[in-house]
This record gives structure tokens, sequence and C-alpha cells, in this order.
């Protein structure tokens, strides 16, 4: 059944609804990103072939990658951007929900996000903006350490990953390619990346002791998301658990600020 946006009249008033709506989007565009990264996997994107070097010492399997389609990263970046939203979305929503929060002018109001900091000073000044009933809820979601935050806590990577998308570039990091070996087979992989392909070594012995078709080596294909080719990357099932605590932990620590249906 079809869900009908229903603003509350001509004068807005704070909702957890709108909140939820934003991060539903979001989880739809994620699901979408999601279908498309196992089309792209399942569809073997790539190409091999094989030979023996030329003392017959080595068996080569020649690994030939195909891009990833753009529109997997291109949907990835709107379930950022959506559920990034849904967190300011809700701040707003709260400071708007106490006479002694609302913003008295657009200064003001430009200064409401939901404060994920990346030190304890940025963090106070953001949560001076709420209410003191709110204080402890966003104190509950505050890192042991900033500094490590970004490789530890699902609010800073999603911070990480809208900051790219918005300032800097489409937060793809790179393709990830895991090679696995039949059990009892030893092999090397040697990256080409300038031909956009790789080389997997085994010793010619092996294709004595095992049939070649089980000597072939099992290509995975995946893609990490982040900036790219840097330090920081996540996977896609990182960002299903980047959703799941935005939807299932986050927001519902404030909706008792909040009415579930704007007043009329």
């Amino acid at each position: 059944m079809r869900q009908i946006f229903d603003p509350g009249g001509d004068i807005w008033k704070p909702s957890v609804e709108y909140v939820y709506m934003k991060a539903r989007w979001a989880d739809f565009h994620l699901q979408s990103a999601e279908k498309r990264l196992r089309d792209w996997i399942n569809s073997h994107p790539y190409t091999m072939s094989e030979k023996d070097n030329t003392d017959r010492t080595n068996h080569l399997f020649i690994i030939t990658r195909r891009a990833s389609p753009e529109e997997i990263a291109l949907t990835v970046a709107d379930f950022v951007n959506c559920l990034r939203a849904s967190l300011d979305q809700l701040a707003w929503n709260l400071v708007n929900s106490f006479p002694s929060t609302i913003p008295v002018d657009e200064r003001a109001a430009n200064r409401v996000s939901f404060p994920i900091c990346w030190n304890d000073q940025a963090y106070r000044d953001k949560r001076a903006l709420f209410h003191p009933s709110i204080h402890p809820a966003l104190d509950s979601l505050q890192p042991k350490d900033r500094t490590t935050a970004i490789q530890t806590e699902y609010l800073w990577q999603l911070d990480k990953l809208w900051n790219l998308d918005k300032h800097r570039t489409i937060p793809v990091n790179c393709g990830n390619w895991t090679i696995k070996f039949p059990t009892g087979i030893t092999g090397a992989m040697h990256d080409d990346a300038l031909n956009d392909r790789f080389v997997v070594v085994v010793p010619c012995l092996s294709r004595v002791q095992l049939r070649p078709t089980y000597v072939k080596p099992q290509i995975i294909p995946d893609i990490l998301f982040g900036e790219y080719m840097g330090t920081f990357e996540v996977d896609i099932r990182r960002l299903r658990e980047i959703h799941t605590f935005v939807a299932k932990e986050v927001i519902p620590r404030f909706t008792g600020f909040l009415p579930s249906r704007p007043t009329p």
C-alpha cells in the first residue's frame, strides 16, 4: 500500500515520522545498491585465460577485470546522503520541539545538525543547541575515543562517507578481488593494475596432483566504499549495519521527544 505524505496542515510541526521517511528512502537506495552489486558479482565480471610459463615450472591464470557499473557507486552515494540527512532532520525536529531551543533566525537555524563531531569542543558546542533533556541520549552515542571513531563507529563512518561524496568524490575506494585456492594448492597473485588484470601463479606440479578444473582459483569480486585508494574503506555489509544502527538504535532513542505524527 502506498504511503501518503501528510505535512499536517499549512503550519509545519515536528514529527519523528518525517525522520523515518528519510531513513526508509535510504533503505530503498541501499536495497537497490545491494541488488546491483549482487547482479554484477553473479555476472562473473572478468575473463580468465591460462598457460604454462616457458620452463613449465608454473601455471599462470590471467584474470582480466571488468569495471563495475557506475550505478552501484552512485546509488550508494544516494543512500549515504539520505541516511545522513535523516539524522540532521532528526536534529531539526528535536530543536523545534522545545520553545527554548527553536532557532531565532536563519543563522542559528544553519547551525543545527546532528552532532557527529571529531573533537570534544565541537561536540559541546553542538550539544548546547539541544534541550538539556536530550543531552543524555546524545551523550550515549559518543565514542570513547574520537581519534579512532572512524575505524569502529557506525555514525563516524557514515559521516566520513557523506563528507567524501559532498566535498570530494563519489565514495568508492576500490574493487576488491579475493582469490581462493583449492585445498592443498599454494599460489600467488601479481597485480597488473595498469592493464586492469592480475596473474595467479600455481606450481605446475599441482596440475599433476589434481585435475586442472579443480586447480583453478576461485575469483570473488567485491567493491569497497570510501575515499579512492585511501585508507578508509567499508563494504556493502557494513553499510547495511550502519543503516540498521541508525534506524533501529539511534532514531528510537529520541522518539519520546517527538510525536509520531505532526500536530494538526
